[in-house]
């Protein structure tokens, strides 16, 4: 239940003419992002560590270096600060959502209707897929 993932008492993402969503629309607009501290409950944030943990095994890993474009070469001929001449390692692992149980927290999150109507509304979109 999102309710058991989400803080919906601070952040009520089901009332979607609020002046919450009015916040998370200005923040968008002016920022590029919006930051809602504590969104995901604590104690949740602790289950999500532990399921991530159980099921990193079968995972499937990606370890690479590359620009923030993600090229993986440099041009020489850009000058040494340019951040396509700056190289970074990027590794993760992604485990395929049939692997994850229905109750893991991010999957709740992700699978949720509430949460795909916020984002909609958030983004000033009509509906969501």
């Amino acid at each position: 239940m999102i309710g058991d993932v989400v803080d919906l008492e601070r952040y009520p993402i089901g009332e979607l003419d609020s002046p919450f969503i009015a916040h998370c629309r200005e923040a968008l607009s002016d920022q590029g992002a919006v930051k809602l501290d504590g969104f995901i409950r604590a104690g949740a944030v602790e289950q999500m560590v532990a399921d991530a943990r159980a099921v990193a095994a079968q995972g499937y890993a990606n370890d690479a270096t590359h620009n923030a474009y993600f090229d993986d070469e440099i041009d020489e001929s850009l000058p040494e600060d340019h951040p396509r001449r700056i190289l970074v390692r990027s590794a993760q692992k992604a485990v395929a959502m049939d692997l994850l149980p229905a109750d893991f927290a991010p999957r709740v999150v992700y699978d949720s209707d509430e949460m795909l109507r916020f984002v909609a509304a958030v983004l000033e979109q009509g509906e969501l897929y």
